[in-house]
């Protein structure tokens, strides 16, 4: 089952109850060593549900969330979440990928 879906539908969701609206459009990547969902069409973002979206990838995944990164670009109405996992899987040579 794919994670990236749900990991979108509840961001777009949290969005939409923070804001009265949300992105109209959002796509999420999940990746050995990160998340990343790029929403379009939004409102800047507050500190307040910061925590929430580290929250609703660490539920999804089953991971646990290191740091977690919003950046918007109001001219062009983007924003992008970056979700770095603490516990990086470790390849077939041992070392971190």
């Amino acid at each position: 089952m794919s994670l990236s879906l749900p990991i979108s539908e509840q961001i777009v969701r949290l969005y939409f109850e923070a804001f009265g609206r949300g992105p109209t459009r959002a796509r999420t990547y999940v990746e050995p060593q990160f998340a990343v969902c790029v929403l379009r069409d939004v409102l800047p973002t507050t500190e307040a549900i910061d925590r929430r979206c580290v929250s609703i990838v660490e539920m999804q995944t089953g991971r646990s969330v290191l740091s977690h990164l919003a950046r918007f670009k109001a001219s062009v109405d983007i924003g992008v979440h970056f979700f770095l996992f603490d516990d990086a899987p470790v390849a077939h040579d041992g070392l971190r990928h």
